[in-house]
Order: structure tokens, then sequence, then C-alpha cells
């Protein structure tokens, strides 16, 4: 969802049935925006482009919404077939159908983003702060996925907490989650969260001391 891209919206959405329901259209973009641009793998199952794994409590939280909304929404949408589900018992595969129709990848708009690109790179006027573009991994031991880690940033925490790593990163997995919180960078977040470890366990045989005088 953190990926940097861009998408086509039709002006055909004018005149889509649910373009004057908020809940149905902001739900439908929405997927539009996360659903996966190019075909992966999560926890052996391969999520094709136009897919993403969700669920109704997930996409609520999301957009706001209640689960009630959006299960609303996504009924409406399936009714009309501009998407898909298949649900298990921990999570629903969405897919966006036509998804290709929507936003077929051409050589002409490839071209044209290159260029674009490229002149406000070279741009003299260009105040925009440039940020590396990351690969992002799949975490194939978080229960939720919303952790945004790219491989060098993994292996760097493996190395620095070779034996507790996983813990690390499942408690701001679980901790985002229970709260609703988000953090711009996950990776500094982890390593934030383990210095104010490090400085309460070093503080606390001082308090205790402290006490006893």
């Amino acid at each position: 969802m953190n990926e940097i891209g861009f998408i086509k919206v039709w002006r055909d959405l004018l005149g889509w049935e649910w373009y004057k329901d908020p809940n149905t259209s902001r739900l439908f973009i929405h997927l539009l925006l996360t659903v996966n641009f190019t075909e992966n793998k999560w926890r052996g199952v391969i999520i094709k482009r136009g897919q993403r794994v969700t669920s109704y409590r997930g996409l609520a939280k999301e957009l706001g919404l209640s689960v009630q909304n959006i299960r609303t929404s996504c009924n409406r949408l399936k009714s009309t077939h501009e998407i898909t589900q298949e649900p298990t018992h921990r999570y629903t595969l969405i897919t966006v159908a036509n998804y290709d129709k929507y936003q077929e990848k051409t050589k002409e708009v490839t071209h044209k983003v290159t260029q674009q690109l490229t002149s406000a790179q070279h741009s003299p006027n260009n105040n925009i702060r440039k940020k590396e573009r990351k690969e992002y991994i799949c975490i194939p031991f978080l229960e939720f996925k919303n952790i945004n880690l790219s491989k060098e940033e993994f292996a760097k925490l493996k190395d620095k907490f070779p034996i507790d790593y996983e813990s690390r990163i499942k408690g701001l997995s679980n901790y985002m989650e229970s709260k609703g919180k988000t953090y711009q960078n996950h990776y500094a977040t982890i390593l934030n969260w383990s210095r104010k470890d490090e400085v309460n366990q070093t503080a606390a045989p001082i308090k205790s001391r402290l006490k006893e005088l």
C-alpha cells in the first residue's frame, strides 16, 4: 500500500451506478489503489495482479468506516460484478474484476512516466525530497499484514536482534492492529522501541537502589 505509483481513473466512473454512494465508491477506489499491481506470493498463496488479502475489519480501519458499512459496500460491488471474494476462516481474498481494463499497462504510458520522472530528477526547481525506492517483503510469521520492511531492513533486524527479532516485529504488528496506529517507517520504529527498552532496563536497577536508600 506504500508503493510509489499511480492508477488510472476513467471518466466513465461518473456515470457508474455506485458513484454517488460515498462508501461504495470510496471502497472501490481504495481497492484499485491497494490491490496487487504485480503478482506475488503470500503464505504460500499466489496473490495475482488485481487481488489483495484483507478482511472487513481491516478495510474498515483503513477507511474509517464500520464493519457493517464495508460488508454492505462489498455486497453492492459483488452484485454488479465489480469485485469477487474468496473468504476463508482467517482472511478474504478480494479480486477487482477487469482490473487490466482499468489499469492497462501500455508502452506509451510507461514512456511518459519515465520522461516525467527523469525531468523531475534533473529539474533545478525540484524541492521534493527524493525517497529511496524500497522493495518490501512479505513476512510469513505475521498474523496481520501491516508491517513494511525492505529486504535490507529485515536482514539488519536479524543481525541486530538474532534471538528475538521475530518477537520485536510481531510486537509492533500486534500493537498497530490493536490500537489502530500507523508509523511512517517501521524499521526505525522497532529500533526506537529497542533503544527505549535498553534505557528502561538500565534505569531499573538504579531506581531500585534509590528506593532502598
